[in-house]
């Protein structure tokens, strides 16, 4: 063990790998790159607090008067409660939303054999060749291997909603503890 206050010192090879990694992730230079990415956190708007808009924040609050009586320390709990069951509805309709449109554009592209003779539809089925949506009205038709891709992209995009989700049960089940422990009552179990 290095005795506290005394330091490696680092090759000239390992700063100037050092220097090049930096010059590589230092992000976008031009300015369409740099507008692009300032629109990252816009994609879905699930980092915005539903409070920013006042609809949602008036719901909030009443939802929030329906749990508890007007007790300050209970009241805190209560909004952080309503305000995380909003965010978790934001989550799952974006995510439906994301499924959705993602189906949509592999259902509107055109119809290709696929290499393996059959298509697969959407409950598994082979169907001579072909797939049709299921309780669709017309007839469309998906390719397995552009369906397969939209599902390995939409997999990702997913995992990434996931974490807000994470993060607005954690404050929900936090709040909700905290609420039963003011109350008298004993915590829920994760």
């Amino acid at each position: 063990m290095m005795p506290k206050g005394k330091r490696l010192k680092s090759s000239e090879r390992r700063i100037a790998a050092n220097r090049r990694n930096a010059l590589l992730s230092s992000g976008p230079r031009t300015a369409a790159g740099k507008a692009r990415v300032s629109q990252n956190a816009l994609r879905h708007g699930l980092a915005v607090s539903v409070l920013k808009d006042s609809r949602m924040a008036a719901e909030v609050e009443a939802l929030a008067r329906s749990l508890v009586d007007q007790d300050d320390e209970l009241m805190a709990q209560a909004r952080i409660i309503a305000e995380s069951e909003f965010d978790l509805e934001r989550i799952r309709q974006a995510s439906v939303s994301l499924i959705n449109s993602r189906l949509a554009l592999v259902t509107s592209g055109d119809l290709q054999k696929d290499p393996t003779g059959g298509l697969l539809d959407l409950c598994g089925e082979t169907r001579c060749g072909e797939t049709r949506l299921v309780g669709s009205k017309t007839d469309d038709r998906i390719q397995s291997e552009p369906l397969g891709e939209v599902m390995v992209e939409l997999s990702s995009e997913l995992s990434k909603l996931a974490r807000y989700e994470y993060r607005a049960g954690s404050r929900l089940i936090r709040a909700m503890n905290e609420l039963l422990k003011l109350q008298g009552h004993s915590s829920l179990q994760r």
